[in-house]
């Protein structure tokens, strides 16, 4: 048996979706490194020892270029998939830390310097984190070179059950890259008083997520503006504004809503700290998430937690949590007509708002504890490499 005292974590940043994980292992007596490529607007570093990776020679003039020739949201996403850390610092920090387990996000450039730094350092355990669906239909297309089989962790697990139209759990793809477990993200259940719904009378809808295309805000306005009852809604968007695609995205949906004739029920707001979001969840009833693509959706998990009744697209990874436990809604993008129905429905209904925002809490309680993740991640230690961990 092995005691675990310290867990090394890496991705390209330390995601809000990883802070009830790290504070679950601060708990336990566990020390948490965090090593990241960059650093979010409204991000926190609670529970762990962060450090910033140093960017190599190449990958500075790289940025430099992406910068000179991309868009600001492209130039981002191209400089965290190229993203070359420097190896004596990335050597350095793992090698002064000496974790037992290091658990990376996917399979870059980045996790392939940390990996070959851990090799050499002669550290046993390495685990891929994706948010992968574990089950899908599709075959995947992706081919790894032998080097990378030897450069990568052979195991890797995911928190997404299955996304897309794909809803079943029979198929599991034989690709040595894909994850073969399930270990959920963890919901932390709000202590505060239960909640007081339909502030003003109304129903009050929450989207958050980035002023970006791919958050998919015209569809929720477009559904707004056909459900029944408009005046029995109020919408509260929230999302990132940091660059000038994001402003005039933001710009452009004032607008849009404007056009709509719903400035009245519908407000638009940005940057709103990490910190503040328990008061933003506290005075809304739903949640709703039309994103095109979510590889996860950490909100949604959030949002249950907080005891909100949610309402995903099925493009959101983590709406698999709504569909396993019957605890909300669920709607296709092929059209609104879905989206609008439910809303209907719960404004002719209010107490299917509070059965799904009570049964939300309680499948977090149960099935997306820090214990559960911690549970499933022993299991899979147990399994593959025949290691039973404890902490205390």
């Amino acid at each position: 048996m092995m005691k675990i005292e310290r867990i090394l974590y890496a991705s390209h940043r330390y995601h809000t979706n990883q802070v009830p994980i790290m504070k679950g292992w601060y708990e336990k007596g566990v020390k948490v490194k965090f090593l990241a490529q960059y650093q979010g607007i409204s991000e926190v570093h609670d529970y762990v020892e962060y450090h910033q990776l140093s960017p190599s020679l190449l990958t500075i003039v790289y940025n430099w270029i992406a910068d000179k020739i991309y868009d600001p949201s492209i130039a981002e996403g191209k400089k965290s998939v190229f993203f070359l850390p420097s190896f004596f610092d990335t050597f350095k920090q793992i090698h002064e830390f000496k974790p037992q387990l290091v658990i990376l996000r996917s399979r870059s450039i980045c996790n392939a310097i940390i990996c070959l730094a851990c090799k050499l350092i002669g550290i046993k355990y390495i685990i891929n984190y994706t948010q992968t669906e574990l089950f899908t239909s599709v075959k995947r297309t992706k081919h790894l070179g032998s080097i990378a089989k030897i450069i990568f962790p052979e195991v890797g697990y995911t928190p997404v059950l299955y996304r897309g139209d794909y809803r079943e759990k029979d198929i599991i793809p034989q690709e040595w890259f894909h994850p073969h477990y399930f270990i959920p993200l963890v919901g932390e259940i709000s202590q505060t008083p239960p909640k007081n719904f339909f502030k003003n009378n109304v129903i009050n809808l929450l989207d958050v997520g980035k002023y970006r295309p791919y958050k998919n805000h015209y569809f929720l306005i477009d559904a707004l503006s056909e459900v029944k009852h408009k005046k029995r809604f109020r919408l509260t968007i929230i999302g990132q504004l940091s660059q000038d695609a994001e402003r005039t995205y933001y710009n452009n949906l004032k607008k849009y809503i404007a056009d709509k004739g719903l400035s009245d029920i519908v407000s638009v707001n940005a940057n709103v700290p990490f910190r503040e979001m328990d008061a933003i969840y506290e005075s809304a009833d739903v949640l709703v998430l039309p994103s095109k693509l979510e590889t996860a959706g950490m909100v949604i998990l959030e949002a249950m937690a907080k005891g909100l009744c949610v309402m995903s697209s099925n493009n959101c990874g983590l709406a698999c949590y709504l569909e396993e436990s019957n605890c909300g809604f669920v709607f296709n993008l092929q059209d609104t007509n879905q989206l609008v129905e439910q809303l209907n429905r719960i404004s002719e209904d209010r107490d299917i708002i509070l059965k799904y925002a009570e049964e939300a809490r309680k499948v977090v309680r149960n099935n997306y504890s820090f214990e559960n993740y911690y549970e499933r991640l022993k299991f899979l230690m147990s399994d593959f490499f025949q290691e039973n961990i404890y902490t205390e």
